[in-house]
């Protein structure tokens, strides 16, 4: 996943999309699904786990996407990630507090909904 954030909104992924033999690159339309999807409530989801295979850093990233659709499906992920850590009945690990400080950042510097944000 970590070479599809590399190229995201690229020509370059385009172009490595096309090419059927690169197995290092994942649709971001696909995955952006998928993650809303495994968020839904109550999702038995290691939060953890979410933020090493780069779930979160993907949402960040994808809030710079030119089509509208698939920014909101990132803030859709954003929000369900925070109401996930937020909930008291979730794993506690040291950084918790951190990723929930993060995003509530996050959002609070958005000045619209459905913002693009330039990385």
């Amino acid at each position: 996943m970590w070479f599809t954030l590399l190229k995201l909104d690229n020509l370059e992924f385009t172009n490595a999309i096309n090419n059927k033999n690169n197995q290092e690159m994942y649709d971001y339309r696909f995955v952006l699904r998928v993650l809303t999807s495994i968020l839904e409530p109550p999702a038995e989801l290691s939060s953890r786990k979410f933020v090493e295979c780069n779930a979160l850093s993907f949402a960040f990233v994808a809030t710079s996407l030119k089509e509208s659709s698939e920014r909101a499906l990132a803030y859709v992920i954003l929000r369900r990630f925070l109401s996930h850590l937020s909930d008291l009945s979730v794993e506690t690990f040291a950084e918790k507090s951190l990723f929930i400080y993060l995003i509530r950042f996050f959002k609070n510097s958005v000045d619209y909904p459905n913002q693009r944000i330039p990385h």
